[in-house]
């Protein structure tokens, strides 16, 4: 699965960019804050943390400016009715730093100045969310918009498991939140994604 890319912008489509990296071109669909907060041109050099989503139809790249962003990112997917395109939405125009807080605070109604996010999807976002603020923690996140400004490499090796385990086990057919809340059961400094998943596959499947 693909986390992360650096390269050059060679070509800006809307909320599309394409991304050289060693003669390969990416097509990567970012936020529109993103732009704004980190403007970017043809020929610019760019890094970005990347979310690979596979569906049948094809495979999508999501970016962002850090990997704590892109952790908020593939929890909000684990929500019930939140796709990747309002789960963009959602961490571009709130950002993580305020998610975290709403979640805190159990308000649901900073959710509701998304675009595409309405009450009852917003009061579904605390209820599912809450319980996993332990994996939503800021200290080592970067805030200064540089993908990798003050991140831990544990952390960082975490959030990237974490995010390819949950990717993993829905292709093979199970809800993200079924995945999720098994991979937390094992996701730790000494295991591996393959002995993650290899040890989720197994739970999950004695619970079929």
């Amino acid at each position: 699965m693909i986390a992360w890319l650096k390269g050059v912008v060679i070509e800006i489509d809307e909320n599309e960019i394409i991304v050289d990296t060693n003669g390969v071109g990416y097509r990567v669909q970012v936020g529109n804050n993103l732009k704004l907060h980190r403007p970017f041109s043809q020929g610019d050099d760019i890094e970005l943390a990347v979310y690979t989503a596979v569906k049948e139809d094809g495979i999508r790249l999501f970016g962002f400016q850090n990997f704590f962003t892109r952790k908020v990112f593939v929890l909000l997917l684990g929500v019930n009715g939140i796709g990747p395109k309002v789960a963009l939405n959602i961490v571009d125009q709130l950002g993580a730093s305020e998610i975290v807080g709403a979640l805190q605070q159990g308000n649901a109604l900073s959710f509701t100045k998304v675009s595409g996010v309405g009450k009852k999807t917003a009061q579904r976002i605390i209820l599912d969310l809450q319980g996993k603020l332990d994996l939503l923690q800021l200290e080592g996140a970067p805030t200064d918009g540089q993908p990798g400004a003050g991140r831990d490499s544990d952390l960082i090796g975490r959030e990237e498991i974490f995010a390819d385990a949950v990717s993993a086990l829905s292709n093979l057919g199970f809800s993200a939140k079924q995945a999720e809340k098994t991979i937390i059961k094992y996701l730790g400094p000494e295991m591996s994604l393959d002995d993650i998943i290899r040890k989720c596959l197994s739970d999950l499947r004695q619970k079929t």
